[in-house]
């Protein structure tokens, strides 16, 4: 047996989730997190992202477009964040990440007031990073309203361009859409998702 698989079967991942958790440990890597071999299977069992993370884009859009509306009592608090799509899309999305500044990226913590921030890994501390502001607008995906993070217009390319779209499925899962209105990128949509630590 392999040292991989005694890890994940400390994780008492699910058998039809095995590769997932190794993926995920490959992206948590490329994120930038820098994770002691010690920690290695409580942290990723508490970052496995739920089943929904692995569908196809077109699948997110649709299971969006099924989802329900957020209301502000449910912002609250720290989430944890996956990149969702399937593998590949995940697999590249921790160079993507990296590249325009959001390497070791963990989540977003909501801080009351419609307003937000994101969290990242540096070293063995959790830093805040990029704030956002929360409100309420049609969505880009069916027009229907929804909350969305708008991210301040000094911020950093390509984050001055971007807003993230969020609803919740009925797992309690918030799925998230990420706009970015540049040319060429603003005809795609880069799916995550959130879960609560509370959870």
């Amino acid at each position: 047996m392999l040292a991989t698989d005694i890890q994940l079967g400390a994780l008492k991942c699910p058998t039809n989730y095995r590769l997932s958790c190794i993926l995920d440990t490959v992206l948590l890597f490329r994120m930038g997190a820098s994770i002691s071999i010690n920690k290695q299977v409580n942290l990723i069992y508490m970052l496995t992202p739920p089943p929904i993370a692995h569908q196809s884009i077109h699948g997110l859009k649709q299971a969006f477009r099924c989802a329900q509306p957020i209301t502000a009592d449910q912002l609250t608090g720290q989430f944890n964040g996956f990149p969702a799509g399937p593998w590949w899309f995940r697999l590249g999305s921790g160079p993507t990440l990296g590249m325009s500044g959001f390497g070791g990226w963990l989540g977003k913590q909501f801080l009351g007031n419609g307003t937000a921030t994101n969290l990242f890994m540096a070293g063995a501390e959790t830093v805040k990073r990029f704030p956002m502001t929360i409100t309420v607008r049609p969505s880009q995906v069916d027009g229907k309203d929804t909350f969305v993070l708008l991210y301040p217009k000094d911020a950093r390319v390509p984050w001055c361009w971007v807003t993230d779209e969020l609803r919740m499925t009925e797992d309690g899962t918030i799925l998230g859409l990420t706009f970015v209105d540049a040319p060429l990128l603003r005809y795609m949509v880069f799916p995550f998702v959130l879960r609560s630590k509370q959870q």
